[in-house]
């Protein structure tokens, strides 16, 4: 017997929570007979049965009726058919096994079921819901096609992939063990398989369902060209049975394998097709959910207005529907939209104030996490590393770790790798990425993931100057992956860190080519504007280095500036804004750097609270005072105002660099005890800069040398 208390049985992914509550407002809503098929196997099967008995006979679900399983359900079934008295019909029921269904008496009872179609309703006069293995779909379908055509929704509920079975799994009857997530060689051996059936073979609606899970599978494992093929080929299957929700899940599986490869005008259709499909149906619940996705696509194309639009559609729906955890979801997406455009304090209040409180009183532990997680994402924008570092350490990885949740645990280890690589702690960093958070990717078999490790180990390989081997890493093995793949974005940010090492080597002409020829062009077809006006200031800056001051200011000024200003995104306009300032303290208009930076920049800081970014201007004007010769307010701009945030925020990178800067005002005055001070502050710098390993630490020995400073 399938335990109903409270502890939950497996963790489920964020789809197949959202498919739960279809489910559960489905049953609250059936006024009459009502089908639904349940795929789900193993521990995601135990937790779908723990929360029917949960919800039935309370919240507006009715009295749920379970058989029981194995053989002793399958004969309970027909005896039900045989003999119930139609004039008391049952309120409702819950097939749990249907796989023991298929398998007994060569499906006689299925057969039985599909016959019985027209007067099913007369025998459950509201939901019927039957549970059964994906995989074993299938042949349900095809031992009773017409009772597939009345079906209300076909739902899917998976467990988190690639993590062991749950130690309480032990506890149920049958002890069936979690399956790990099908490697790429399984994955294609499915396709074969199902492109091996004849259309007649089974059914073209649940043959599309199959493609349509297959292409999620390879969705979740990277493989970007298998899922798009498997989303056609259901499409395909779909359209022509006029089977308008399977080529509406095609199209969103579509959509989502166009974000990552392009064009973004495919994308913007598929998602369009996919909400129009939803509202013709009247499927409330769904359209909320692709108004939402609509709505962070049309942000991504740089149209943030119409992308409120449709996000406070999308919450509109949800509210109507009563469902708090959707309300919840789009309102993290909203607070998401307003930290790109630096709205660091309304992001923060949303997600502390009107999401996380939602998953509190749902009891979603996992979904709290997340949510932390995000915190702290906004915390590390506004520069509170200490801060954004305890909640990752004591409130988001511990939950991951009482639920066995490997994945999220290494995802959340390579959050906390980039604080300490942020704060100039490199060899944390580095010990975590390559220590903790790398072997698990690795045992999980997931190559994206392991790719992107590896950059970020790659990222710190460059921090410290070690540029031959990060660069390999990113030409040898990072790079391959994303092209076999064919993960498109991935590739062009790849091209883009070679660029950056290029760039650092000397190399401008080079890292020019692949910023103008290679990765610019990218982000043009996927309609990324953000990505495209990044790219744009990088070019920018080699342009600078060349000492093609013009040609860098008017790209800053012309085509970088005017898309933050469109997205609404004060901070990166700031940003640009204080690059700018820079080309014009290189071409000496010291007055016009210094007003830009005051007057324009750092308000912008002030006003979002962004602590760690207004630190930096104020140490940027403390540079235009020092060339303009006026080394006093510089200094005590530095002493006073720049250095306490960075010890503050635990900044040790950003704190060395400060005192640096300080010891070098320091020898240019005359005063007397400057040349004791200046000497003080680089060997501190120095003992930092050389316990972290930064290449900082020659930069610093070398000031010592030219000065005649013992270090």
């Amino acid at each position: 017997m399938i335990p109903g208390g409270q502890e939950p049985l497996a963790l489920l992914t964020a789809d197949s929570e959202r498919n739960l509550d279809v489910l559960r407002r489905g049953l609250r809503r059936a006024a009459s007979f009502a089908f639904y098929v349940v795929l789900a196997a193993d521990a995601a099967r135990a937790e779908v049965l723990r929360r029917l008995r949960a919800w039935s006979g309370s919240g507006g679900v009715p009295e749920l009726r379970f058989f029981a399983e194995g053989a002793a359900g399958v004969g309970e079934v027909a005896r039900f058919l045989a003999v119930s008295d139609r004039t008391h019909p049952l309120a409702s029921a819950v097939i749990p096994d249907g796989v023991a269904l298929v398998e007994t008496d060569g499906g006689a009872v299925v057969a039985s079921l599909n016959m019985a179609r027209d007067v099913l309703g007369k025998l459950i006069r509201g939901p019927l819901v039957l549970v059964i293995a994906a995989d074993r779909a299938p042949e349900l379908s095809r031992m009773a096609p017409d009772l597939f055509d009345v079906r209300a929704a076909t739902l899917e509920i998976a467990s988190m992939p690639g993590e062991p079975a749950p130690t309480f799994a032990l506890a149920l009857g049958e002890k069936r063990d979690k399956q790990p997530a099908r490697s790429r060689a399984e994955l294609q051996a499915e396709a074969a398989r199902l492109r091996a059936f004849a259309d007649e073979e089974i059914p073209a609606g649940a043959l599309a369902d199959a493609w349509i899970r297959l292409g999620r599978a390879f969705f979740e494992e990277a493989e970007l060209g298998e899922a798009r093929s498997a989303a056609e080929e259901a499409r395909r299957l779909a359209e022509g049975i006029g089977y308008k929700s399977g080529v509406a899940d095609a199209l969103a599986l579509e959509a989502r394998v166009l974000e990552m490869t392009g064009p973004s005008e495919a994308w913007e259709q598929a998602l369009r097709r996919t909400l129009a499909l939803r509202r013709e149906a009247g499927d409330i619940a769904r359209t909320a959910g692709d108004l939402c996705r609509l709505g962070r696509g049309v942000a991504f194309l740089g149209r943030p207005e119409e992308a409120e639009g449709l996000l406070r559609e999308s919450l509109g729906l949800c509210e109507q529907l009563g469902d708090v955890r959707g309300r919840a979801i789009v309102l993290g997406h909203m607070a998401e939209l307003l930290a790109r455009r630096g709205q660091l304090d309304e992001a923060l209040r949303i997600r502390q104030q009107e999401e996380l409180p939602v998953y509190e009183r749902l009891g979603d532990v996992r979904a709290r996490a997340v949510t932390l997680g995000k915190i702290a994402d906004v915390l590390e924008a506004r520069g509170q590393l200490d801060e954004a570092l305890r909640i990752r350490q004591q409130e988001e990885l511990p939950v991951y770790e009482r639920l066995g949740d490997v994945r999220s645990r290494a995802a959340t280890l390579g959050d906390i790798a980039d604080i300490y690589h942020a704060r100039g702690q490199l060899d944390e960093a580095l010990r975590i990425r390559q220590q903790e958070q790398l072997p698990v990717y690795e045992r999980l078999g997931d190559v994206h993931s392991r790719a992107v490790t590896l950059g970020k180990i790659a990222d710190v390989l460059q921090a410290r100057g070690q540029l031959d081997e990060a660069l390999r890493i990113r030409q040898q093995e990072e790079l391959p992956v994303y092209v076999r793949l064919g993960d498109v974005r991935s590739r062009a940010v790849t091209l883009g860190d070679i660029a950056d090492i290029c760039h650092a080597r000397g190399q401008l002409d080079e890292a020019l080519r692949i910023r103008q020829q290679e990765e610019l062009p990218v982000y043009e077809r996927l309609g990324d504007v953000r990505a495209r006006a990044v790219t744009l200031g990088k070019i920018a800056d080699v342009l600078e280095a060349r000492g093609q001051l013009d040609e860098a200011l008017r790209i800053r000024q012309q085509e970088v500036l005017p898309v933050y200003e469109r997205l609404g995104d004060a901070s990166s306009r700031s940003t640009t804004l204080a690059k700018i300032a820079d080309i014009y303290q290189a071409q000496g208009q010291l007055d016009e750097a210094l007003h830009l930076l005051e007057q324009e920049v750092l308000p912008v800081h002030e006003r979002l609270g962004a602590v760690r970014l207004r630190a930096v201007t104020l140490g940027r004007i403390a540079g235009v005072l020092q060339a303009r010769g006026q080394l006093d307010e510089a200094l005590h701009l530095l002493e006073h105002e720049v250095l306490p945030v960075h010890e503050r925020l635990g900044d040790i990178r950003g704190k060395l660099v400060c005192q640096t800067n300080m010891a070098i005002i320091h020898l240019a005055r005359p005063a007397a005890g400057d040349r004791q001070v200046a000497a003080e502050l680089l060997r501190s710098a120095g003992r930092d800069a050389e316990r972290l390993r930064l290449p900082e630490a020659e930069t610093i020995r070398e000031l010592q040398r030219s000065a005649g400073l013992e270090p």
